[in-house]
């Protein structure tokens, strides 16, 4: 119990600055799709406004972080990823395979601060937040990852709900706690993956540098 020992944050952690001052620019982009493993590595332009990339609803480009869950103060990386569908809102967890840190995707940087801290405040779970209010929680506060208070059918029933609360979002995918748990993180699996220190290419190991030359 009580694994989770980040700080509070706030949605400036989660600003992207750009090389460039205005107009578009590449970058690496995890592409995720439903039930399948493998992140692809896409090389998509994203619009540069004030010298920041914003989240791109219109083109499902929104932004992704990963925070390290076990220091107050610790090593977080900030990417961009395509696949979940959300038009507004941020989704959270605890459960970022293998080193189960904070997982975060959104379309507003509030939204997924929010999102963060409900997460601190009650030591891991998975969070659906809209307008800054919290739309459906899962508590998971057996080392972040496990539910010890509710019986599996009743288990099963608020995932179901969280599940439709995503999609009335925008959100694409059946089960999203599922792609943050894995498909994202696990960087031993291809192609692109992001973990707290950096985007990986899980092929060779090596870091990959968010904006493409």
């Amino acid at each position: 119990m009580n694994t989770i020992k980040l700080d509070p944050i706030d949605g400036d952690i989660f600003k992207i600055k750009a090389p460039v001052q205005s107009g578009e620019i590449m970058a690496h982009v995890l592409g995720v799709k439903e039930d399948v493993l493998i992140s692809d590595d896409l090389h998509l332009s994203v619009k540069v406004t004030d010298g920041e990339v914003l989240s791109d609803v219109e083109s499902d480009i929104l932004k992704i972080s990963v925070l390290h869950r076990y220091l107050p103060k610790s090593s977080y990386t900030t990417a961009l990823v395509q696949g979940f569908g959300f038009s507004f809102g941020a989704i959270a967890g605890s459960i970022g395979q293998d080193s189960q840190n904070i997982v975060v995707v959104g379309a507003s940087d509030g939204d997924m601060a929010t999102a963060v801290n409900h997460l601190i405040a009650c030591q891991g779970g998975v969070v659906f937040v809209s307008g800054g209010e919290v739309k459906d929680f899962i508590p998971l506060r057996f080392g972040g990852i496990m539910n010890h208070e509710l019986m599996p059918r009743e288990l099963l029933s608020r995932f179901n709900n969280f599940n439709k609360i995503t999609k009335e979002h925008g959100g694409a995918f059946e089960n999203p706690a599922f792609p943050l748990s894995l498909m994202l993180t696990c960087a031993c699996i291809p192609d692109l993956k992001i973990t707290n220190c950096a985007l990986v290419d899980a092929l060779t190991g090596k870091p990959v540098d968010l904006f493409i030359e």
